[in-house]
């Protein structure tokens, strides 16, 4: 199948903006890559995680349990745990880019990084048809509400 990139920063990203697609795509077949700024495995918003210190009107940022499962699953994995290092990331490495979202302070190192920004133009000039494969470029909204 397919390589995928999934861009983490190195902390306070969302865990489930990282795990469901994850989950999805490693089921679908395809080979997952991470990259964060230092090669070293990130860590999520652990207030996303937990909800620990959200106010009550704030617990739909919380992650559901069985998303919680699905983190704790990608955590042990393999391509979780041996990143590249962001400045080692090439677009054209990858069929998929996915940047995935958070609101906690460690989320601003990523959108500032110029690494990033270089991968995320790659991607979308590639994407409009002017390299030699198409890439797709994911941006997570996976919200976590229940509605029944």
């Amino acid at each position: 199948m397919a390589r995928f990139l999934i861009l983490l920063p190195q902390s306070d990203f969302d865990p489930t903006e990282v795990a469901v697609p994850w989950k999805a795509w490693r089921d679908a077949g395809h080979d997952i890559v991470f990259a964060t700024e230092t090669g070293a495995p990130g860590a999520c918003d652990p207030v996303t995680l937990t909800g620990d210190g959200l106010p009550f009107w704030a617990r739909s940022l919380q992650a559901r349990p069985d998303n919680v499962a699905l983190y704790n699953e990608m955590m042990a994995s393999p391509e979780f745990n041996a990143p590249i290092r962001w400045a080692a990331a090439r677009a054209a490495d990858f069929v998929l880019i996915h940047f995935p979202g958070g609101h906690a302070p460690g989320m601003k190192t990523y959108c500032e990084s110029r690494e990033v920004q270089r991968i995320a133009r790659e991607a979308f000039f590639q994407s409009a048809g002017f390299g030699d494969l198409p890439r797709r470029v994911a941006a997570s909204a996976f919200r976590r509400f229940a509605w029944a």
